[in-house]
């Protein structure tokens, strides 16, 4: 089947058969479906009383009924005895309704027995020892580590001190292993660095100090402070080297990157034209390259008359053809329609 298109006639054609289908349609009723199903008023309300009845709260199928099923003392437990009784002890005394004991409350024997133990008057092992320490002897205790003893400072290498004696101007020398001594600072003087020639080469040393106004110049070989030659360039030609002009800059920041560019190897995979067949059999089986690209003028498998095919390396790929494009018409799209109501 050709492909065809639409006009914009044909297009409000087809419009205006929806349009004429659509006219025995059933319009859409808030509330209702599309068939409708109507209660009477006495059924209408014992639908809705079923309804509130049905969100109301009640009663679980396993509820009991308001009755104790245990008593607890203090968040345990009491078992009833043969008689089925708890029997719960409540103080009945003078201290039963109080929170706090005073020491008013007590008896005088148990009065004096706490009194005493309170004042230190008891004894024990080593007493007369123990009652001599303070407060601050016990913070002193708190302040000692595990396994304190007396400290003994090295005299091993690399804890000695620094030996006594010394005079002005002397620095500390080895003498031996962990031992330094007092000995005099050595004078080491230098001279100033010697510049080389054609002939001889220079000789490491100071720097010789440059002379005011000599903040621009460099130290040369020789040894001497000189001001840097002023070398000039010029632009670049095809056949001299020099510094690239501002024209060639602007050229070369008219290109992309080097990865935006094809290679040569990318070009020769590109089709490459190679001819007509009058049919498909007249199609190169050797010799052929990936990019080889032929037209098939009669239809074959590989399309209409006009199909292009490129060899991939191991076929021929159809490329594509030629076809035909047609109007359609009043009587293809009633087709259509009548198709859709046959289901």
């Amino acid at each position: 089947m050709a492909t065809k298109w639409v006009s914009l006639d044909k297009l409000r054609y087809a419009i205006s058969k929806i349009h004429t289908l659509l006219q025995g349609k059933v319009d859409k009723v808030d509330g209702k479906g599309l068939s409708a199903n109507d209660l009477t008023a006495a059924l209408k309300g014992n639908y809705d009383a079923a309804y509130t009845h049905s969100q109301a709260a009640h009663a679980p199928a396993a509820a009991e009924k308001n009755i104790i099923v245990g008593v607890q003392v203090n968040g345990s437990d009491l078992t009833p005895d043969g008689s089925r009784k708890v029997n719960v002890r409540v103080p009945t005394g003078a201290l039963a309704g109080k929170s706090q004991v005073s020491e008013t409350d007590l008896d005088d024997a148990l009065k004096e027995k706490v009194n005493s133990a309170s004042e230190g008057n008891h004894s024990h092992n080593n007493k007369a020892v123990l009652d001599q320490i303070e407060q601050a002897d016990l913070d002193k205790l708190d302040g000692i580590a595990a396994g304190a003893n007396k400290y003994v400072h090295p005299t091993s290498s690399g804890s000695k001190h620094v030996p006594t004696g010394g005079a002005s101007g002397q620095i500390l020398r080895w003498s031996a292993d962990g031992t330094a001594v007092w000995g005099a600072d050595n004078d080491t003087k230098y001279t100033d660095m010697s510049g080389a020639s054609a002939s001889a080469a220079g000789k490491a040393g100071l720097v010789p100090a440059p002379a005011a106004g000599g903040q621009a110049k460099y130290l040369r070989g020789d040894g001497t402070w000189q001001t840097p030659p002023d070398t000039k360039y010029s632009p670049a030609t095809q056949s001299a080297n020099g510094l690239m002009s501002a024209a060639d800059k602007t050229k070369l920041d008219g290109f992309g990157t080097a990865s935006s560019y094809a290679l040569k190897s990318d070009i020769t995979q590109m089709y490459r034209y190679k001819g007509s067949v009058s049919d498909a059999s007249k199609l190169p089986a050797s010799g052929q390259v990936a990019g080889d690209v032929y037209d098939i003028q009669a239809a074959s498998s590989y399309g209409p008359a006009g199909t292009n095919v490129a060899w991939n390396g191991t076929a021929w790929d159809a490329l594509g053809g030629a076809f035909t494009i047609e109007e359609c018409t009043n009587a293809e799209i009633d087709q259509i329609f009548t198709d859709l109501a046959a289901g």
